[in-house]
């Protein structure tokens, strides 16, 4: 902690936070639709509010947002199971203090874990520095790569009846405890992932079984895998690809299904070839230089015989096996519609304009993902260097990247910027550099844009709706994709003349 109180970045940008949060806790705008809570967050805070009936008893909650809804009837189902630990934390909070289940009790509660949250990342995004030799320039320009963003400088306290800070924290502290080689810590962060992503377990089960090593560097510039794996990738993309927009269409309607779901906008079936070649191109071209690996090391079958690994890939099994039956067990009558809904919707949100997807994540996390299209080469050399759980974990980050609804990927954003920062440490960026970044970033950002603009109408796709929903990119109409492609477009421009010269130094070197 001394060195962390030393370092006048890191306590720098704890403290701004800290009065950020409470400002905005406080005087802060927030969401009015559904008395606070808005869309997911009603059903959270409904689960929250009646949470040992809902959880363990498969209790009838009563969602009084959604008087069409008889969801919780018998229960919840597995899904939101998997989102159950922050909501525990809210409830059990709320009791702890004797306060009544209130709608401002609720939405207090959520405020206050979710600046928790928001701290001890902070807080471990000092230690997991350590790891990388940067000046005080280039920390700042970090922290402001994750934090700096509409995830945080608005959505966390605008719409806070949400489960995605909780899941980011876990994930930063994973990446630190994998980072340092901690594995009991780990494992404990993972059960808690559980519970509150769904997602969570593969992506930390898999960091967990591949612990980084020094000698795990993957890297292989002449490898053959890549040259047989990608046209594999780029097969089974294409063949989901015919199967969401053709044969899913033909058979149950998928893409009507899709273009009425929630209000979501209605694919451009003008543009949707070009959508689905530019997805592909972006996925095979990511495939390509990720899959520059040792066929020597990744298929060197004894080093995955270790006893570590054996005794991991138990324990894994085991927490598997324990998680499915606690799932089963607790609850009700509901059931999700599966994985193959989640990939089907991803692809379908992927192509609803061309690159919709990276429009959305710029829009959503700032010059991150422009800096990544720019040195993307680099960046994934830094993950083959940490071996096979860094290239496993990216290969399932760059699927889920092509996820329009961005906040969904907001846990995985550490991981994004600790395998960048390298690559931009090596530029010899000036002090102008920086700041021009960061201004960037804080204009994408859009923390200065009010989103209450009167009564909304529940037609997502059109104003005053639009305000929040054009940060979400399946509901993003087509008019504001136009105008985010078109600020993106100049952003991306504007960031690689400014580090064009940083570039060519580094070429020259």
């Amino acid at each position: 902690m001394k060195n962390f109180l030393r370092n006048k970045v890191s306590l720098g940008v704890f403290l701004f936070f800290l009065f950020f949060g409470f400002g905005n806790i406080f005087y802060g705008e927030k969401t009015q639709v559904r008395a606070g809570f808005f869309y997911d967050g009603s059903v959270y805070a409904d689960i929250t509010k009646h949470f040992e009936e809902l959880v363990f008893h498969k209790g009838a909650g009563a969602d009084p947002f959604k008087h069409d809804s008889d969801q919780f009837k018998h229960g919840i189902n597995d899904y939101l199971l998997q989102r159950a630990l922050p909501l525990g934390l809210v409830h059990y909070s709320i009791r702890a203090i004797g306060a009544e289940f209130s709608n401002e009790n609720i939405i207090r509660g959520f405020e206050y874990w979710n600046l928790v949250y928001l701290l001890i990342s902070i807080l471990t995004w000092h230690f997991i520095l350590q790891k990388r030799s940067l000046n005080s320039m280039l920390q700042l320009l970090s922290y402001v790569l994750i934090f700096g963003n509409f995830a945080f400088l608005k959505l966390n306290f605008y719409y806070p009846v949400l489960t995605d800070t909780p899941a980011f924290m876990l994930m930063m502290l994973t990446l630190w405890a994998w980072l340092n080689h901690k594995p009991i810590f780990q494992t404990i962060l993972l059960l808690c992932g559980a519970f509150t992503w769904p997602s969570f377990f593969y992506l930390s089960g898999v960091l967990l079984f591949f612990m980084p090593n020094k000698n795990d560097d993957l890297y292989d510039e002449n490898s053959k895998i890549k040259f047989w794996a990608t046209p594999v990738a780029a097969l089974l993309f294409v063949g989901f690809s015919i199967w969401v927009f053709y044969l899913k269409h033909h058979i149950d309607g998928a893409m009507a299904y899709f273009e009425g779901e929630w209000g979501a906008e209605k694919l451009n079936r003008t543009l949707l070839p070009l959508s689905i070649v530019l997805m592909l191109t972006y996925l095979m071209l990511a495939c390509y230089n990720l899959f520059k690996l040792s066929a020597a090391k990744l298929f060197d079958i004894r080093r995955y015989l270790k006893s570590f690994h054996v005794i991991t890939g138990v324990v894994l099994l085991l927490l598997f096996i324990a998680i499915k039956i606690v799932l089963h067990e607790l609850k009700g009558a509901d059931t999700v519609l599966g994985i193959k809904l989640y990939f089907r919707n991803t692809f379908l949100r992927s192509c609803t304009d061309p690159l919709t997807f990276l429009v959305s994540n710029i829009q959503y996390f700032g010059i991150l993902f422009i800096l990544w299209l720019l040195y993307f080469k680099s960046t994934l050399r830094q993950v083959q260097s940490h071996g096979p759980g860094a290239v496993i974990i990216m290969a399932m980050i760059l699927i889920f990247s092509i996820n329009s609804e961005s906040r969904q990927i907001t846990y995985i954003i550490p991981i994004l910027c600790y395998f960048l920062m390298p690559k931009i440490g090596a530029l010899n960026l000036s002090k102008m550099q920086v700041l021009a970044l960061l201004g960037c970033n804080l204009l994408l950002s859009k923390a200065w844009l009010p989103l209450n603009h009167g009564e909304n109408r529940d037609i997502l796709t059109a104003f005053p709706d639009q305000w929040y929903f054009m940060n979400m990119g399946p509901w993003m109409s087509h008019s504001s994709y136009w105008i985010f492609a078109a600020t993106a477009g100049v952003v991306f421009c504007f960031v690689w003349i400014l580090l064009k010269p940083n570039k060519s130094k580094t070429v020259n070197n």
